[in-house]
């Protein structure tokens, strides 16, 4: 690539900033009034939010228990994948010896380190008998 089709690429930071400033400004510019948005709440817009047996009538109670099953997995998805995305990194530092006995270390000392944390809260620990 010549220097003038480099100069032209956006990186990836800038889009984001750029991506922001546009949100903002879009925002900015249109804004709601105070009165209309006091028109939301007023009880003849057609925004006023539902009963809850309105809104089982409209769902004619169809699938609720498999619904509810589904957000279950969901959440569990959610807090597991969660999870993933943030050890995945994590276990690149096993990778070096410098860097693996380290890690090692202090996964040891955080895990022991919890444990007497909460004997402590529980009240397991005495003065006379702390385990450390």
């Amino acid at each position: 690539m010549d220097e003038q089709a480099t100069h032209l690429l956006v990186k990836p930071a800038e889009e984001f900033t750029l991506a922001l400033a546009v949100a903002f400004a879009y925002m900015w510019l249109v804004h709601a009034e105070p009165a209309s948005a006091a028109a939301i709440t007023d009880e003849n817009s057609a925004f006023v939010a539902p009963h809850a047996q309105d809104l089982w009538s409209i769902a004619e109670g169809e699938d609720f228990w498999a619904n509810m099953g589904r957000y279950a997995k969901y959440a569990v998805t959610v807090v597991f994948g969660t999870g993933y995305v943030i050890v995945k990194p994590l276990f690149k530092l096993f990778s070096k010896p410098q860097t693996a006995i380290p890690f090692a270390i202090f996964i040891f000392l955080f895990f022991k380190f919890i444990r007497w944390t909460v004997q402590s809260m529980l009240g397991l620990n005495d003065v006379e008998t702390i385990d450390y």
